[in-house]
């Protein structure tokens, strides 16, 4: 079997059955290479129920119900352990699959993936009234498939950089990315927990370019429609705070790269310049004009000082002045950001 499809989830009971059927309905050109994992976290809602009724009415998927909550980095762990492919595809149990677009992946799998660890996939972002989002500003477009290995990033800079841009925009959002189950296994057994709340398999997937012959894939083909329709936030913004993880994570790509020490000032340019300007100011901008508590805003412009330190003083500057500038002109900030990306 070349691909598995995890569904780890918890208390999703009003939007699993969407994404079983278009998965399932994706899967069945592949049935005898492909299978669906569904690994339910303990729900306390009507998740087991949707579930099981789906299986009584004839849809094929493995179901496993765990004994108790293992907590979201857990229960990734444990969506890998359950399935059966050479490929596991983690996915988010509100997205769903583009259309079409597990042909290419199918096609990718079978092809040249010697020492390819893992694979991260393009995605869309669809918003209330079926409105497909652009809002993407942390995360790169790509019009061709980038391949690099742990080799390239030992002696190639640009490479280097490339990658940091690359993982901090694919590696958060978990349905973006494609492990192969054994060395993702391999790393949950090296790999010391960072405890973060539902953020660890990032490092995970780092720890599995240790070798110097493995290799991560970055597909541009979109593959997965991630459902924002009850949301305002769009990639200037966090998934639930828990992108501040990405930045944090930057130790651990340090530590298993500790020979190139000569890239880590041209890490850290990319993170501060990268992350802070599109995440932290997109999120202060969209807190402010949105009229979002002052506590709350102090909170994310608090976490973003202390993320950029102390000798970055004109930017901790900038992050201070988006709370006093007029609206007008965090209105047209927002605008000139959004044409960027059109």
């Amino acid at each position: 079997m070349i691909l598995s499809i995890g569904i780890p989830t918890y208390n999703r009971g009003y939007v699993i059955e969407r994404t079983i059927r278009h998965l399932l309905n994706e899967l069945s050109p592949y049935a005898e290479k492909t299978e669906l994992v569904v690994v339910d976290n303990c729900s306390t809602d009507d998740t087991v129920t949707v579930c099981e009724r789906l299986l009584n009415e004839g849809l094929e998927f493995k179901f496993v119900q765990n004994e108790k909550n293992l907590g979201a980095d857990g229960n990734f762990k444990r969506c890998v352990e359950k399935a059966s492919g050479e490929f596991v595809w983690l996915f988010g149990s509100d997205d769903v699959p583009i259309s079409g677009a597990l042909r290419n992946i199918i096609n990718k799998l079978e092809g040249d993936v010697d020492n390819v660890v893992g694979l991260s996939l393009q995605y869309e972002i669809k918003e209330a009234l079926n409105k497909p989002s652009k809002q993407k500003l942390f995360t790169p477009e790509l019009t061709t498939d980038v391949s690099i290995s742990r080799k390239d990033l030992a002696i190639d800079k640009l490479k280097m950089s490339a990658f940091v841009k690359l993982y901090l925009g694919y590696f958060p959002f978990v349905t973006c990315n494609i492990v192969r189950r054994t060395n993702f296994l391999d790393s949950v057994k090296s790999h010391s927990v960072l405890g973060s709340g539902g953020y660890d398999f990032i490092g995970l997937f780092l720890n599995m370019l240790k070798s110097d012959s493995s290799r991560w894939r970055f597909i541009s083909n979109p593959a997965v429609l991630c459902m924002r329709e009850d949301t305002e936030r769009d990639d200037s913004g966090f998934y639930g705070d828990g992108a501040w993880y990405a930045f944090e994570i930057n130790a651990f790509l340090i530590k298993i790269f500790r020979s190139e020490l000569g890239h880590l000032k041209t890490i850290e340019k990319i993170l501060v310049k990268e992350f802070v300007a599109s995440y932290i100011v997109g999120d202060l901008i969209r807190l402010k004009l949105s009229q979002a508590s002052r506590k709350r805003q102090i909170e994310v412009l608090s976490a973003g000082s202390k993320l950029l330190g102390a000798k970055y003083l004109f930017g901790n500057l900038f992050l201070l002045s988006v709370l006093t500038v007029p609206n007008w002109i965090l209105r047209l900030i927002k605008q000139l950001r959004s044409k960027r990306v059109t």
